[in-house]
């Protein structure tokens, strides 16, 4: 990974990488986890939003609602459930945006170095294995909204 990028090719994807892409002109990272077979879990405020409120706020400030259009992606096709958590196609989460890896055990000087936070820590990873069993049972049990 680079100091400036820590941009990934989608062939050097493996289940259980820890993944984001910018939003809203780089405004914040929306991250997930890569779970194989071209498809990512990831966290939303539920209806397919990624950001907002939660109050009446939302009808005035931009969401990011790139999760559903008012067609389905063929490559999805699961429906979105409220429950803050989905599956879906790494392009659905892309949103035509690149993709980036998230870098655990990043070393001190590279980890202040970088210009924006979000991208990397000084923390270890854990195993993949534990990650999608975590990223799976949110899927399956619900996070509620955040």
């Amino acid at each position: 990974m680079g100091l400036f990028s820590n941009r990934i090719d989608r062939k050097d994807l493996k289940p259980g990488d820890h993944i984001y892409s910018w939003r809203v002109a780089y405004a914040y990272a929306h991250h997930g986890i890569y779970v194989g077979d071209n498809k990512v879990i990831h966290f939303t405020r539920g209806h397919g939003e990624e950001v907002g409120t939660g109050t009446f706020l939302d009808h005035f400030i931009s969401s990011s609602k790139s999760l559903r259009s008012a067609t389905t992606c063929g490559n999805c096709g699961l429906g979105d459930d409220g429950n803050g958590v989905v599956l879906t196609c790494l392009d659905c989460f892309l949103s035509g945006g690149p993709l980036y890896y998230f870098q655990y055990g990043e070393n001190a000087a590279t980890f202040l170095a970088k210009a924006r936070g979000g991208t990397c820590t000084l923390a270890l990873a854990d195993p993949p294995e534990a990650v999608l069993h975590r990223a799976r049972y949110l899927l399956e049990n619900g996070f509620g909204c955040y």
